[in-house]
């Protein structure tokens, strides 16, 4: 169990993030808080530089997989045929600077 006392880099790379990861989530999508972040730690914790994603849908996941990828100095490619979700996707990771 991690808890205050514990180093900064004794922490799994996942816990030693400086942003609110819940902020990437859609409120309209209750059952992603667990999802997303375990999606994010095993995109975190196995070093993913090159993730591909095929369908946006809102963009939730591209911007978790993005904000992984980007940590672990590496990107996302994500692929899509809707125009309007293409333009959701993009707003949410331009929002997050992703």
């Amino acid at each position: 169990m991690i808890g205050a006392g514990v180093a900064y880099y004794d922490k799994p790379p996942f816990l030693r993030e400086d942003y609110d990861f819940f902020e990437l989530l859609d409120p309209e999508l209750h059952s992603t808080r667990f999802y997303s972040l375990l999606l994010f730690a095993i995109a975190r914790a196995n070093g993913c530089k090159t993730i591909v994603e095929i369908g946006v849908m809102k963009g939730v996941t591209t911007a978790i997989l993005a904000r992984a990828a980007k940590a672990n100095g590496g990107m996302v490619h994500a692929s899509e045929i809707d125009a309007d979700r293409i333009a959701r996707a993009k707003e949410r990771l331009a929002a997050h600077n992703l």
